[in-house]
């Protein structure tokens, strides 16, 4: 649900914008589905925060150790960019945006660094033991409302019952899954599914990579057809 939110969040934005630069249509639709999957890895995250709750793992240092993999994927997707744009693959590429200005960053920098304090302050928040996860999500939520309200004064207040029906939306769709998904992991579990599933994978390999490497081809099949939350909720 993260990575298909984000995508959808940024995707009216950035495609558009891509193809603009001359990047056929179907690389710039792959190039934000892609990178909508670092949502679930960046801190904060909302797997990171289910998958700790359930398996009971410190969130704290899910989303330390995500920062760094997340980083990681980022640059590997620009040097593919990178790579793709010199390549015979983009005989039309064309780039209108100019060089690079740092001054221009700065400035924007400037700008923006109210708001890029927030994943800071909520992780910081995490970790530091200044309040939990949950605690978190509200402290965002207030975070948001004045750097929306008093700095930037973008936010208004008619706009606030629009934004609860939607959060509300959201949460239920969430809640939703979390609740069909939990059900039907306590039934697997009923039927000694689990007993089944790993004498399989046992019959297969003892080795503790060969399963790693068997639960990861499990779960990409999975995903294909089922919502990834409920998958992971199921594995877990």
């Amino acid at each position: 649900t993260a990575p298909i939110a984000d995508t959808s969040a940024t995707g009216s934005i950035l495609v558009p914008a891509i193809k603009d630069h001359g990047y056929k249509p179907g690389f710039a639709a792959a190039r934000v589905a892609c990178a909508g999957t670092i949502g679930a890895i960046i801190p904060p995250s909302m797997t990171m925060i289910v998958y700790g709750s359930m398996a009971n793992v410190s969130i704290g240092g899910l989303f330390l150790g995500g920062i760094i993999p997340g980083i990681l994927i980022g640059l590997g997707l620009m040097v593919v960019i990178k790579l793709y744009s010199l390549s015979l693959a983009f005989p039309e590429l064309r780039v209108t945006s100019g060089a690079f200005d740092l001054r221009k960053v700065t400035r924007a920098t400037v700008n923006v660094w109210p708001a890029l304090l927030a994943p800071v302050l909520v992780v910081g928040g995490i970790l530091t033991g200044a309040f939990t996860a949950t605690e978190a999500g509200v402290v965002a939520c207030f975070y948001g409302f004045f750097v929306g309200f008093f700095i930037y004064r973008k936010l208004k207040l008619r706009d606030l019952p629009n934004i609860f029906i939607r959060a509300g939306i959201t949460t239920a769709m969430v809640s939703g899954i979390i609740g069909v998904a939990g059900a039907l992991g306590w039934l697997l579990s009923y039927l000694n599914f689990n007993d089944v599933v790993l004498a399989g994978i046992t019959g297969v390999t003892d080795s503790k990579l060969g399963v790693m490497l068997l639960m990861m081809l499990v779960m990409l099949v999975l995903t294909m057809f089922v919502d990834s939350m409920a998958i992971l909720i199921i594995m877990i």
